[in-house]
Protein backbone atom coordinates (compact mmCIF):
# COMPACT_ATOMS: atom_id res chain seq x y z
CA UNK A 1 0.00 0.00 0.00
CA UNK A 2 2.98 2.39 1.22
CA UNK A 3 4.35 1.60 -2.66
CA UNK A 4 1.18 2.09 -4.05
CA UNK A 5 1.20 5.85 -2.57
CA UNK A 6 4.60 6.67 -3.27
CA UNK A 7 4.12 5.63 -6.76
CA UNK A 8 1.12 7.61 -7.48
CA UNK A 9 2.99 10.54 -5.74
CA UNK A 10 6.05 9.98 -8.31
CA UNK A 11 3.48 9.65 -11.33
CA UNK A 12 1.06 12.81 -10.25
CA UNK A 13 4.73 15.03 -9.86
CA UNK A 14 5.72 14.41 -13.29
CA UNK A 15 1.99 14.98 -15.16
CA UNK A 16 2.36 18.15 -13.23
CA UNK A 17 6.40 18.74 -14.42
CA UNK A 18 5.23 17.61 -18.25
CA UNK A 19 2.14 20.14 -18.30
CA UNK A 20 3.65 23.05 -16.93
CA UNK A 21 6.58 23.01 -19.15
CA UNK A 22 3.59 22.36 -22.25
CA UNK A 23 2.35 25.21 -20.84
CA UNK A 24 5.24 27.41 -20.18
CA UNK A 25 6.57 26.53 -24.39
CA UNK A 26 2.49 27.61 -25.21
CA UNK A 27 2.86 31.20 -23.42
CA UNK A 28 6.35 32.01 -25.22
CA UNK A 29 5.09 32.01 -28.30
CA UNK A 30 2.50 35.25 -27.77
CA UNK A 31 3.40 37.43 -25.01
CA UNK A 32 0.79 40.47 -24.19
CA UNK A 33 0.37 43.52 -22.52
CA UNK A 34 -1.23 44.83 -20.85
CA UNK A 35 -1.87 40.96 -19.16
CA UNK A 36 -4.84 39.78 -18.72
CA UNK A 37 -6.52 40.59 -15.84
CA UNK A 38 -4.85 43.51 -15.60
CA UNK A 39 -6.20 46.82 -13.71
CA UNK A 40 -5.19 50.31 -13.47
CA UNK A 41 -3.94 50.52 -17.20
CA UNK A 42 -3.06 54.19 -18.69
CA UNK A 43 -5.46 55.34 -20.66
CA UNK A 44 -3.06 56.02 -23.51
CA UNK A 45 -1.45 52.47 -22.79
CA UNK A 46 -0.18 50.77 -26.41
CA UNK A 47 -0.89 47.35 -26.87
CA UNK A 48 2.38 44.93 -27.42
CA UNK A 49 2.17 41.16 -29.22
CA UNK A 50 5.79 40.18 -28.97
CA UNK A 51 5.58 36.80 -30.87
CA UNK A 52 8.49 33.74 -30.73
CA UNK A 53 8.61 33.85 -34.44
CA UNK A 54 8.01 36.26 -37.31
CA UNK A 55 4.67 36.84 -38.14
CA UNK A 56 2.61 37.57 -41.13
CA UNK A 57 2.03 41.03 -40.41
CA UNK A 58 -1.47 41.12 -42.39
CA UNK A 59 -2.97 38.21 -40.34
CA UNK A 60 -2.03 39.81 -37.27
CA UNK A 61 -3.66 42.77 -38.08
CA UNK A 62 -7.04 41.49 -39.60
CA UNK A 63 -7.39 38.98 -36.50
CA UNK A 64 -6.95 41.79 -33.48
CA UNK A 65 -9.68 43.33 -32.12
CA UNK A 66 -10.28 45.62 -28.84
CA UNK A 67 -13.30 46.89 -27.82
CA UNK A 68 -14.42 47.87 -24.30
CA UNK A 69 -16.57 44.49 -23.32
CA UNK A 70 -19.71 46.41 -23.16
CA UNK A 71 -19.60 46.32 -26.98
CA UNK A 72 -18.35 42.93 -27.25
CA UNK A 73 -21.40 41.74 -25.17
CA UNK A 74 -23.58 43.51 -27.49
CA UNK A 75 -22.56 42.11 -30.22
CA UNK A 76 -22.82 38.49 -28.43
CA UNK A 77 -26.48 39.66 -27.24
CA UNK A 78 -27.45 40.40 -31.22
CA UNK A 79 -25.95 37.06 -32.44
CA UNK A 80 -27.70 35.13 -29.81
CA UNK A 81 -30.73 37.06 -30.59
CA UNK A 82 -30.61 36.21 -34.69
CA UNK A 83 -29.54 31.87 -33.06
CA UNK A 84 -32.73 31.97 -31.47
CA UNK A 85 -35.28 33.66 -34.46
CA UNK A 86 -33.40 31.19 -36.64
CA UNK A 87 -34.27 27.95 -34.14
CA UNK A 88 -31.95 24.53 -35.25
CA UNK A 89 -28.89 25.42 -36.92
CA UNK A 90 -26.79 23.65 -39.29
CA UNK A 91 -22.97 23.91 -39.20
CA UNK A 92 -23.43 26.43 -42.33
CA UNK A 93 -25.68 28.56 -39.87
CA UNK A 94 -23.45 28.68 -37.40
CA UNK A 95 -20.61 29.34 -40.12
CA UNK A 96 -22.66 32.80 -41.51
CA UNK A 97 -23.29 33.76 -37.52
CA UNK A 98 -19.54 33.57 -36.95
CA UNK A 99 -18.91 35.88 -39.85
CA UNK A 100 -21.80 37.96 -38.85
CA UNK A 101 -20.09 38.17 -35.67
CA UNK A 102 -16.03 38.80 -36.95
CA UNK A 103 -18.35 41.45 -39.40
CA UNK A 104 -19.66 43.49 -36.05
CA UNK A 105 -16.11 43.36 -34.32
CA UNK A 106 -14.73 44.84 -37.68
CA UNK A 107 -16.72 47.70 -37.72
CA UNK A 108 -17.02 48.14 -33.87
CA UNK A 109 -13.64 47.49 -33.15
CA UNK A 110 -10.93 50.57 -31.74
CA UNK A 111 -9.03 51.94 -34.37
CA UNK A 112 -5.41 52.73 -34.40
CA UNK A 113 -2.17 51.82 -36.24
CA UNK A 114 0.05 48.42 -35.89
CA UNK A 115 3.76 49.37 -35.62
CA UNK A 116 5.81 46.89 -36.39
CA UNK A 117 9.73 45.45 -35.48
CA UNK A 118 11.92 44.91 -38.39
CA UNK A 119 11.84 40.99 -38.12
CA UNK A 120 8.08 41.16 -37.39
CA UNK A 121 8.42 39.54 -34.29
CA UNK A 122 6.83 42.82 -32.43
CA UNK A 123 3.56 44.28 -32.93
CA UNK A 124 2.58 47.47 -31.16
CA UNK A 125 -1.53 48.40 -31.43
CA UNK A 126 -1.54 52.39 -30.74
CA UNK A 127 -4.84 53.01 -30.59
CA UNK A 128 -6.05 56.78 -32.19
CA UNK A 129 -7.72 57.78 -29.11
CA UNK A 130 -7.41 57.30 -25.27
CA UNK A 131 -8.97 54.55 -23.41
CA UNK A 132 -11.87 55.62 -21.47
CA UNK A 133 -11.03 55.85 -17.74
CA UNK A 134 -12.56 52.52 -15.10
CA UNK A 135 -13.69 50.66 -18.33
CA UNK A 136 -12.57 47.40 -18.68
CA UNK A 137 -11.63 46.53 -22.51
CA UNK A 138 -11.46 42.98 -23.86
CA UNK A 139 -8.80 42.11 -26.88
CA UNK A 140 -9.80 39.45 -29.01
CA UNK A 141 -6.94 37.69 -31.32
CA UNK A 142 -9.02 34.91 -33.82
CA UNK A 143 -8.41 31.69 -35.17
CA UNK A 144 -5.76 32.52 -38.28
CA UNK A 145 -3.27 34.40 -35.25
CA UNK A 146 -3.75 31.47 -32.87
CA UNK A 147 -2.74 28.86 -35.59
CA UNK A 148 0.27 31.05 -36.72
CA UNK A 149 1.57 31.52 -33.12
CA UNK A 150 1.03 27.61 -32.46
CA UNK A 151 -0.70 28.10 -29.49
CA UNK A 152 -3.75 25.66 -30.75
CA UNK A 153 -4.24 22.03 -29.76
CA UNK A 154 -5.84 19.38 -31.30
CA UNK A 155 -9.15 20.49 -29.99
CA UNK A 156 -8.93 24.08 -30.42
CA UNK A 157 -8.47 24.65 -26.86
CA UNK A 158 -5.62 26.38 -24.73
CA UNK A 159 -5.02 24.44 -21.54
CA UNK A 160 -3.78 26.99 -19.65
CA UNK A 161 -4.38 28.37 -16.14
CA UNK A 162 -4.11 31.60 -17.08
CA UNK A 163 -6.40 31.59 -19.81
CA UNK A 164 -9.77 29.91 -18.82
CA UNK A 165 -12.52 28.95 -21.45
CA UNK A 166 -13.70 32.75 -21.85
CA UNK A 167 -14.06 33.09 -18.00
CA UNK A 168 -13.25 35.91 -15.94
CA UNK A 169 -9.41 35.75 -16.94
CA UNK A 170 -10.46 36.05 -20.76
CA UNK A 171 -9.93 32.73 -22.21
CA UNK A 172 -9.56 30.44 -26.10
CA UNK A 173 -12.35 28.78 -27.20
CA UNK A 174 -12.42 27.45 -30.85
CA UNK A 175 -9.21 28.93 -31.79
CA UNK A 176 -10.01 32.43 -30.93
CA UNK A 177 -8.35 34.22 -27.81
CA UNK A 178 -9.79 36.84 -24.94
CA UNK A 179 -7.89 38.63 -22.80
CA UNK A 180 -9.65 41.12 -20.40
CA UNK A 181 -8.01 44.45 -18.98
CA UNK A 182 -9.90 47.54 -17.07
CA UNK A 183 -8.18 50.72 -17.26
CA UNK A 184 -7.39 53.12 -14.64
CA UNK A 185 -8.20 57.25 -14.39
CA UNK A 186 -5.05 58.28 -15.84
CA UNK A 187 -2.27 58.45 -18.46
CA UNK A 188 1.04 57.60 -18.63
CA UNK A 189 3.79 60.20 -18.17
CA UNK A 190 5.84 59.73 -21.06
CA UNK A 191 5.90 61.98 -24.57
CA UNK A 192 3.12 65.12 -24.51
CA UNK A 193 0.63 63.37 -22.62
CA UNK A 194 0.41 64.44 -18.88
CA UNK A 195 -1.36 63.42 -15.82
Amino acid sequence: MKTMKISTMVLLGLLWVMSCSNNDDMMQALRISPKDGETGVALNKNIELDFDTPMARSVVQRNFHMMTTQKMQTIADSMMVYMVMMGMMTHGDSATIYDGMMRMMDNNTMRGTFVWNSDSTRCTFDPDSLMMPGTQYRMHMGQEMMTMTGMMQGDGMMSDDNHGMMGNAGGMMHGDMMINFTTGNSMMKSGNLKN
